[in-house]
């Protein structure tokens, strides 16, 4: 097997604006989430466990513009890519808060068969992030 990192993503905890994410979670502990399997919502999972919070419920959505509507609506907290929330029309209602130690740091990697014949596509990425 072969690999490249392809992305590694800083998630951030999100709140509503002036809501602090131990608040919200001793308020109502629901998470608004991705489906089950997402690495979002594990880390998100793992760090309410080590401060002593478990999520109760948690509402899945589908998009990331939903999360963070709901999100900056007051429902609750969740956790995103720190790019993506700076990026959101909704930014200005969300308070972002870092995860500790860097547990937040994501990398994502591309993995293929070392001798397999790579795909057009694949190699035209790994060309492109060498560069």
């Amino acid at each position: 097997m072969a690999s490249k990192t392809l992305v590694v993503e800083e998630l951030q905890i999100i709140t509503a604006t002036g809501r602090s994410p131990d608040d919200a979670l001793q308020e109502n502990p629901v998470a608004i989430t991705f489906r089950e399997g997402c690495t979002y919502r594990r880390v998100l999972e793992r760090w309410a466990t080590g401060r002593g919070f478990t999520l109760l419920k948690t509402m899945e959505c589908a998009s990331i513009d939903t999360i963070l509507q709901l999100v900056a609506g007051g429902l609750e907290i969740s956790m995103m890519p720190k790019a993506i929330i700076e990026q959101s029309k909704w930014s200005h209602q969300l308070a972002a808060h870092p995860v500790d130690d860097n547990k937040g740091l994501v990398t994502t990697h591309a993995v293929w068969r070392h001798a397999a014949h790579l795909p057009r596509p694949l190699s035209a990425l790994l060309a492109q992030l060498s560069e």
